[in-house]
């Protein structure tokens, strides 16, 4: 969007920099995004909200120093970004939003989306915004200027451990998907098998040997990929996929409707069980938060995705993360509002669980009934599939930058073998820990946590003073400062309570997280 008085130049196909000109002779100023100041923005003298808006969220930071550069090579297309990103937010934890509207009510779960979606573009904006005038290109690196080498440290460890948890719990997916778990074993492969129900299965389809063939033939290969831009087909599959999965939940519910085969829904809370059990019914109530901060999480991958964006602008990385953010959110509301209204206080923390072909039948008939369930199963599979690489590429990335290596300065093959490693390490892992649930919960509420609000929030507070675009207007420059250091405390202490919360009910109410 652009505002009026607003000059924005935007940068050509090959200028990559970020350049901060002063004019000692005229007093012309260059800020980041390539725009002089306007007659009107130097006119400016009173306080208006209006002007305050644009003055910290349209017209950038007119922030005088030396020239900074974004690096990276430039690939992908807004739309292959776009892609890339909405990849990166929708995978598993969109199967336990249901679960937050049967808690929330379907207006409550609405509201808790647009909030959630309002924090993730806020801190978002943030990163990109400082890695633009800090001129850095990975989280770690952003963090590091300024927090000092122990910050540095600190998110590193945080995002090696968040991506860590996701990829296991992939793994354990896999296996649940396929194989299923002692006694019934009734996952696709074992199904197709005619095993299903059968506690005794050969060797060749015990869950370790049947992910480990998924490891080598739909892993491996993807994660030998080193450009991002080359992920963008997967992307766009795992896209079409969640859409056909979010398509057949709201079909399934319509069928349901007709039939008369819906339960009761609420609107909001359940406030008879809140009266009677305050502190059991707040527990699963703060159990829904960090069900639903999970299932946006893409922080790990702002950066990946903003150094392979051609044409980079601040503009243009905003429209990619405004339209990834609300396509997940279209995505998650039709799933999420059409699990709970199928299966009411029923429903699973998990919902595929729901969508089983006993339950499909009667609305499908016998045989379509069979069908769609092996659909939903096979779709969740291909999109779980096409999430792995995006979340490995972080995990790796941090990896390295604690071994002071860079993935750019590895050969072919040695790239390929430290794929391999990591992709066994994982693999060991979720073989050894089948059942990871409230271990993954504990990880989502704290260094989870760490990356979505608490080093943002920092990040905004300790930049606030060089952000300043105002310099004729000491009391502008007094407000805004005043204000971008309250949004920085806000969010590190929302991040605070959203983790203690999700500690707390990851403890007291176990079958609340994600599953």
């Amino acid at each position: 969007m652009k505002m009026p008085c607003d000059n924005t130049v935007e940068q050509g196909d090959d200028s990559l920099a970020v350049n901060l000109l002063s004019d000692s002779e005229n007093g012309q100023v260059h800020s980041p995004t390539g725009r002089r100041p306007s007659n009107c923005e130097t006119e400016r003298s009173s306080f208006s909200w209006a002007a305050m808006r644009s003055y910290m969220l349209e017209e950038g930071d007119g922030l005088a120093g030396a020239p900074v550069t974004l690096p990276g090579v430039r690939l992908a297309t807004l739309r292959q970004s776009s892609a890339n990103l909405v990849n990166s937010i929708v995978g598993a934890g969109m199967m336990a939003l249901p679960m937050g509207f049967a808690v929330l009510g379907l207006l409550g779960g609405l509201l808790s989306f647009a909030f959630v979606y309002w924090v993730f573009d806020s801190s978002i904006h943030i990163l990109v915004k400082v890695s633009c005038l800090k001129s850095k290109a990975t989280y770690g690196d952003l963090v590091e200027a300024v927090m000092g080498p122990v910050g540095g440290i600190l998110v590193r460890i945080s995002l090696v451990l968040t991506c860590l948890g996701f990829l296991i719990s992939y793994m354990v997916i896999f296996g649940d998907l396929l194989v299923g778990s002692a006694p019934s074993y009734d996952g696709l492969v074992t199904t197709w098998a005619g095993l299903s129900g059968s506690s005794d299965i050969p060797w060749f389809l015990h869950r370790p040997t049947v992910v480990g063939a998924v490891c080598v033939v739909c892993l491996f290969p993807t994660l030998c990929l080193r450009s991002l831009e080359r992920l963008a087909a997967a992307s766009f599959v795992k896209v079409l996929v969640t859409g056909v999965f979010a398509l057949v939940t709201v079909v399934t519910t319509a069928l349901a409707a007709g039939s008369g085969g819906l339960p009761g829904s609420r609107l909001w809370p359940d406030m008879e069980a809140l009266r009677a059990d305050p502190l059991a019914a707040a527990a699963r109530i703060v159990a829904v938060v960090p069900v639903v901060l999970t299932a946006y999480s893409c922080h790990f991958n702002i950066h990946p995705v903003m150094h392979e964006l051609e044409n980079f602008t601040e503009t243009r990385m905003s429209w990619v993360v405004r339209s990834a953010l609300g396509g997940s959110s279209l995505i998650f509301c039709f799933i999420g509002i059409a699990g709970y209204l199928s299966f009411g206080a029923d429903v699973e923390a998990d919902v595929l669980q729901n969508y089983s072909a006993s339950y499909l039948a009667p609305l499908y008939g016998d045989t379509l009934g069979y069908a769609m369930d092996v659909i939903l199963k096979v779709g969740y599979f291909v999109l779980l599939v096409c999430t792995y690489p995006l979340l490995n590429w972080p995990f790796r990335e941090n990896i390295l930058e604690l071994a002071g290596l860079h993935s750019n300065m590895m050969s072919t093959t040695r790239f390929a073998i430290l794929a391999a490693c990591l992709l066994f390490f994982v693999y060991i892992i979720a073989m050894s820990i089948p059942t990871l649930w409230t271990a993954l919960s504990l990880m989502g509420s704290t260094s989870a946590v760490m990356i979505i609000f608490v080093f943002p929030g920092i990040i905004q507070y300790a930049s606030a003073h060089e952000r300043l675009d105002v310099p004729s207007d000491s009391n502008m420059r007094r407000v805004q400062l005043s204000l971008r250091r309250f949004g920085g405390i806000g969010l590190v202490i929302l991040g605070v309570f959203v983790g203690a919360a999700g500690v707390y009910s990851t403890v007291h109410q176990p079958d609340c997280g994600l599953s």
